[in-house]
């Protein structure tokens, strides 16, 4: 939905950024770490109605999230145990953000607590194929509603309701991600299977 190559220049911004880091020796699971706890201030601002701040913290979680392989690919000390644990982080980082807008929905628009439900597990969903398809060692199908793409759909559309004090543009964004992740991840989940069949004929 998003155009891949969007977030490849978004990347490319963040070399001179990475340059610096890399030469401070920064370590990359402090990155993680720092995404992580952005990205659960993001969901405590939500919770108590700060939608501002939940966008600021959460776009600094985006930032920190995408900076951290980054470092650890140009330091060369990427590896399989900081993959895995920038897997997790980036679970609980959609968690939070997501709780933030359950809790803050809880007992005021059922349609907006419902689409925040089901944009949490379709969120889940789609990291589900990608992990499935790797263990079953099928080329994962491409598809959209990454995390990146769910993050800059959820956080346009917080911080338009905060510019325009009116909850029409989470609302949109909320259905969005709820009905694409979803669809994105069945969608996959499909193709994989018939792949794997296939390879065992």
């Amino acid at each position: 939905m998003i155009p891949h190559n969007y977030f490849l220049k978004v990347r490319s911004f963040l070399n001179p950024l990475v340059d610096v880091l890399a030469a401070w020796e920064v370590s990359p699971h402090l990155l993680t770490w720092g995404g992580l706890a952005c990205s659960l201030l993001a969901g405590i601002s939500l919770f108590l109605g700060h939608f501002a701040w939940g966008v600021l913290f959460g776009v600094v979680s985006g930032l920190l999230d995408a900076l951290d392989g980054m470092v650890a690919r140009r330091r060369g000390i990427d590896s399989p145990a900081g993959t895995v644990l920038d897997s997790a982080t980036d679970r609980y980082s959609d968690f939070f953000l997501l709780l933030g807008l359950l809790l803050y929905y809880r007992d005021r628009l059922l349609v907006n607590f419902l689409l925040a439900l089901f944009a949490l597990i379709g969120s889940f969903m789609v990291s589900y194929a990608q992990a499935k398809g790797e263990a079953l060692q099928v080329a994962t199908p491409p598809g959209s509603m990454k995390r990146q793409e769910r993050w800059t759909f959820l956080l346009t559309g917080i911080f338009l309701s905060a510019l325009l004090k009116n909850q029409v543009p989470v609302f949109l964004s909320l259905a969005v991600v709820a009905v694409g992740a979803n669809y994105s991840a069945l969608k996959r989940l499909c193709q994989i299977a018939k792949a794997a069949s296939q390879r065992k004929r």
